[in-house]
C-alpha cells in the first residue's frame, strides 16, 4: 500500500495505473463516496483539535492573561523560562503554555494592552 496525496489515501501499489491526481488529491482507484468519507473523517479530526484548543482557551481568564502580560512587560525573565514565569505570575505551567500558544488570540479577546 502507498499513501497518495495529502489526505493519506492508500492505494494498492501493484496497480500499474497507480497515479496520484493532483487536482483531486486522491487515488483514482477510489470512488467519490470513498473520497467523501475520508474527507469527512479528516474534517472531524480537525474540528476535534480546534474544539480542544477553544476549550483550553476558555480555561484562561482575563486575570490570567494580565498576570502573564505584567511579567512579560516587566522584563524580569525570559518568557520561555516557564518555571520563573510561574513564580512571578502565580500561574500554573499549564496555563502559561496555553497563553504562550494562544497569546495573540487571548490578548485580542480580553483587549489587553501590550505597551
Amino acid at each position: 500500500m502507498i499513501k497518495c496525496g495529502s489526505l493519506g489515501i492508500k492505494c494498492n501499489e501493484r496497480d500499474k495505473d497507480f497515479n496520484c491526481l493532483a487536482a483531486q488529491d486522491a487515488c483514482p482507484k477510489l470512488n467519490e463516496y470513498e473520497i467523501e468519507a475520508i474527507t469527512k473523517i479528516e474534517l472531524g479530526q480537525k474540528i476535534k483539535i480546534d474544539n480542544q484548543r477553544k476549550s483550553n482557551m476558555m480555561k484562561i481568564t482575563e486575570k490570567d492573561v494580565q498576570a502573564y502580560e505584567d511579567v512579560r512587560q516587566s522584563g524580569e525573565t525570559n518568557m520561555f523560562d516557564v518555571t520563573t514565569v510561574s513564580i512571578l505570575s502565580g500561574l500554573s505551567k499549564e496555563k502559561i503554555l496555553i497563553i504562550m500558544k494562544d497569546y495573540s488570540d487571548l490578548i485580542k479577546k480580553y483587549h489587553i494592552s501590550q505597551t
